[in-house]
């Protein structure tokens, strides 16, 4: 657990104390209070965030064994061509720095068996750019929206329709962009009614950039 650094002059006060002899939770802040109960209180004060702190390093032990073992009972079914359980496979060894033509592989599984997340992952881990596209529209298609911006990164002449695709599946920055585009004709059709409809969807769905966008256009040309 790290503890915050106290005050050298609280530190040096401390010393004249003598620390030398506390132990338990009888931490320096607790021993400067002057009255018996609020000695116990700060104690009881320590031994509580000890015991939540001990209680969040064993869940974090327990999900890390879970993805562990969730990792292992899943590499026959992906060696196997299970979509599902190469997903599983590509997380795990994304997370945990496995080599890229192993995870790419897995995605790559994913993403043939119609998961969106696993075309994203694929699109990322592909060499040639021209696959990464077309993992990522594929991943757009599907319902991803990370896939559908990614898509609009790598294709720059399609962006506005990934831009919007995404925001049909509720990435309201997205809505932004796309709205942009259209209201100012860049790189598609200039359409204002429909650029100022995207703007304010993103706006009103709590997106700040699209909220800024809406607040630029010159009053009474809504």
């Amino acid at each position: 657990m790290m503890h915050r650094a106290l005050p050298f002059a609280v530190v040096g006060f401390g010393l004249g104390l003598g620390l030398a002899g506390m132990s338990g939770c009888a931490t320096l802040a607790c021993q400067l209070n002057k009255s018996d109960g609020q000695i116990r209180a700060c104690e009881a004060g320590a031994a509580t965030s000890h015991a939540e702190a001990d209680a969040e390093h064993e869940r974090h032990a327990s999900d890390a064994g879970s993805e562990r073992a969730a990792r292992k009972a899943a590499g026959p079914a992906c060696d196997g061509g299970d979509a599902h359980a190469c997903l599983t496979v590509a997380v795990y060894d994304e997370r945990h720095d496995a080599p890229a033509i192993a995870v790419g592989r897995a995605y790559d599984i994913a993403c043939d068996g119609n998961i969106g997340v696993g075309c994203h992952g694929a699109g990322r881990f592909a060499k040639d750019p021209s696959l990464a596209y077309a993992r990522f529209a594929r991943g757009c298609e599907l319902g991803e929206q990370a896939a559908c911006e990614a898509a609009a990164r790598v294709s720059p002449d399609r962006a506005t329709a990934f831009h919007e695709a995404a925001c049909a599946l509720r990435d309201y920055d997205a809505c932004g962009r796309a709205g942009f585009a259209f209201l100012y004709g860049a790189g598609v059709p200039a359409d204002r009614a429909h650029g100022l409809a995207l703007i304010a969807l993103g706006c009103d769905h709590g997106s700040a950039a699209s909220c800024e966008l809406r607040a630029a256009v010159p009053r009474g040309t809504e």
